[in-house]
């Protein structure tokens, strides 16, 4: 029974059911396009507040109560993303019949209050300064550039599909960079802290443009059936690389 009380932790689960109603908000309280839009961001709303835990733990690596804290709300975002993403796929139709005619003051709302809402969720992580980092802001805003220039280059014109599509891709790179780079010098703490924060901080910056995406143009961001596995798998083998890495990391913080 403790067992099973110590898998209800409210500020998991507030992390992840609070963006779905905000993405209900989004579509209109339209249950079927929520459906459809939920089940395409459920697990970047797990994987994005799993990163803004691990981001905290690593600015707070001598803090065990805080590690014991982070550690399973970082887990169980994605342990319940990964609960509601069966159902949501097994409701939600197909991406074709999906038509935004929502009022773009919901979309507004919605957006104000998820921006609010990560913030103090990276406020309760740690301090908004550890969420800041300006190489990977420049990564990540230079593969924007380049996928929406190639994007034209191909003659394609929807930029903000492809944009939706290669973002995990993007968090995916910069998150393999991190740790190679890490790697080569794992016995300086504060080099392989400062690398698996660029890893990180890169996938969430990714995840989190996406999932704005959702809300504010959810017609334009959707996949089709085909992309969306593409998608579905890279964020998987992003979410395992990550914890595998990151029990690395905790063991040798921890030794």
């Amino acid at each position: 029974m403790l067992a099973f009380a110590g898998s209800i932790d409210i500020p998991g689960i507030a992390m992840v059911v609070g963006p779905l109603l905000l993405i209900f908000l989004a579509n209109g309280f339209s249950w079927r396009r929520f459906l459809i839009v939920g089940n395409q961001t459920i697990l970047d709303i797990g994987l994005l507040f799993l990163l803004i835990a691990s981001v905290g733990l690593l600015a707070k690596q001598e803090d065990l109560f805080a590690f014991h804290l982070m550690a399973s709300m970082a887990l169980l975002t994605v342990v319940f993303a990964f609960i509601l993403k069966l159902p949501l796929h097994m409701l939600s139709g197909e991406v074709e019949g999906y038509k935004d005619t929502t009022h773009i003051a919901y979309k507004v709302v919605a957006i104000i209050v998820f921006v609010i809402g990560v913030y103090f969720a990276e406020l309760y992580a740690a301090s908004a300064s550890a969420f800041i980092d300006s190489a990977a802001l420049i990564y990540v805003g230079v593969s924007v550039v380049a996928i929406i220039a190639l994007n034209k280059f191909a003659g394609k014109s929807a930029p903000i599909k492809a944009l939706s599509r290669y973002f995990p891709s993007i968090g995916l790179v910069g998150v393999v960079i991190a740790i190679v780079t890490g790697l080569q010098d794992i016995y300086e703490l504060a080099s392989l802290t400062s690398m698996l924060s660029f890893g990180l901080l890169t996938l969430q910056y990714v995840l989190y443009l996406r999932i704005l995406l959702f809300l504010a143009v959810p017609d334009k961001a959707l996949l089709a059936d085909g992309e969306q596995s593409d998608v579905l798998t890279t964020i998987c083998a992003v979410a395992l690389v990550g914890v595998v890495f990151y029990m690395i990391f905790a063991s040798i913080a921890l030794a």
